[in-house]
């Protein structure tokens, strides 16, 4: 039977129909929020200490970061209710204006992205669902919307994975860019601290927690690097476009890139992006057709 995008719509109405809550903060107050948040995860894996343990900091932080801008609180606020409403080119606006002025979260892509879906700008939509997966890769409203927009795309490239490469992904998926810094660093802490109290205690558990340390830091390291390779570089295509083997009109054309196709960007020559498709072929198309993300 065919899918359509009504029926996706009966089984997950409250994720699309409803914007989620949240506020609209500064970008340094993210981040040092999130790791306090994920740290206390972590290692108690409890939601209520997380929470108060954000609350604490808000409460701490200097009076420039202790509440979210008025203006951008409006913005999301209004935004949330167009979007209810159905004016979807009114909450797009609201969304955009908070981002404009220098605040981000995630939810604030997730909205965003759930806005552009409805207008149909699939392409927009991908792109701030892989930016609001940046900030809150585990949020399982935010993954299934997001997968059913990638099912929309017709034509999509995938790279073929092996069962390690698929591993490793989801690895790298798992975590956000500042859990990552944060773990790492956390391990280099402790591989440092096992290693100076086994010189002095000489057990072999310090040993061994040293060696263990000193790997997953490693692994951690190697992945940190790629992905910040990867999301540097990456990008959606906007709109769909032929891509073609010399950066002018006039070039053959090698392969066709659907609207919310993924690529790599490798390079650029005046007006044009050579891009990388996820199976290894490269061309070059207009950069407007483009948004990094």
């Amino acid at each position: 039977m065919k899918r359509t995008h009504h029926n996706h719509c009966e089984r997950s109405q409250s994720l699309w129909d409803e914007p989620r809550r949240g506020v609209a903060i500064s970008g340094i107050k993210i981040f040092i929020a999130r790791l306090l948040c994920q740290l206390l995860r972590f290692f108690f894996v409890q939601k209520g200490l997380a929470s108060l343990a954000m609350g604490i900091l808000f409460f701490l932080l200097p009076l420039n970061t202790h509440a979210a801008d008025n203006g951008a609180l409006t913005d999301f606020i209004n935004a949330n209710s167009a979007y209810r409403e159905g004016k979807y080119l009114q909450a797009i606006q609201g969304y955009h204006n908070i981002l404009a002025a220098g605040f981000e979260s995630g939810p604030v892509y997730y909205n965003l992205a759930n806005a552009h879906f409805k207008n149909k700008e699939l392409g927009k939509a991908i792109v701030n669902y892989e930016r609001a997966n940046r900030i809150m890769p585990r949020d399982r409203d935010l993954i299934a919307n997001y997968k059913f927009a990638l099912s929309d795309v017709v034509g999509r490239t995938e790279y073929s994975k092996n069962l390690f490469e698929r591993t490793w992904t989801s690895h790298n998926r798992f975590y956000s860019t500042n859990e990552m810094i944060l773990i790492t660093v956390l391990l280099l802490i402790m591989a440092a601290f096992c290693h100076l109290a086994g010189l002095y205690w000489q057990r072999q558990y310090l040993r061994i927690g040293t060696i263990l340390f000193a790997l997953l830091f490693v692994i951690f390291v190697i992945g940190l690097q790629i992905k910040i390779d990867l999301e540097r570089d990456a990008g959606i295509v906007m709109t769909a476009v032929p891509a073609r083997f010399e950066p002018t009109d006039k070039a053959t054309v090698y392969f066709e890139l659907p609207q919310g196709q993924a690529v790599k960007e490798l390079g650029k020559e005046g007006d044009w992006l050579k891009v990388e498709r996820p199976d290894g072929k490269i061309g070059w198309v207009p950069a407007v057709s483009i948004e990094r993300i």
